[in-house]
């Protein structure tokens, strides 16, 4: 019996052992990925008034963009209103031949 409590207590000491290392690395691996992302955010803290302007800028550029869309498709507007009225002219002036030449051919 003193034997099996020997072997017991060695297999015990074993696995706490086993146990121990296992969560020492685990501790380890944990501390070294806090790092990375300590130093990403310490990267990305250093680029943000970088990255704030950027959006800035973009956001000026398309709010440029959304104006010259607006005042070409305002100009496109007005041209077709032209272009409708000019049609409706060559419409009357052909319209207007055709009676002349009808009173003509009379």
């Amino acid at each position: 019996m003193d034997i099996a409590i020997k072997i017991l207590l060695i297999a015990l000491i074993s696995t706490g052992v086993i146990l121990g290392v296992f969560l020492l690395m685990l501790i380890l691996k944990l501390h070294r990925i806090l790092d990375e992302f300590s130093i990403t955010l310490q990267d990305l803290e250093g680029s943000l008034p970088e990255i704030l302007e950027n959006i800035k800028l973009i956001t000026e550029r398309t709010k440029n963009m959304s104006i010259k869309a607006e005042q070409t498709a305002n100009t496109i507007s007005r041209n077709l209103v032209y272009l409708s009225t000019l049609a409706q002219a060559v419409k009357i002036m052909k319209n207007i031949f055709s009676k002349k030449k009808e009173e003509a051919h009379e």
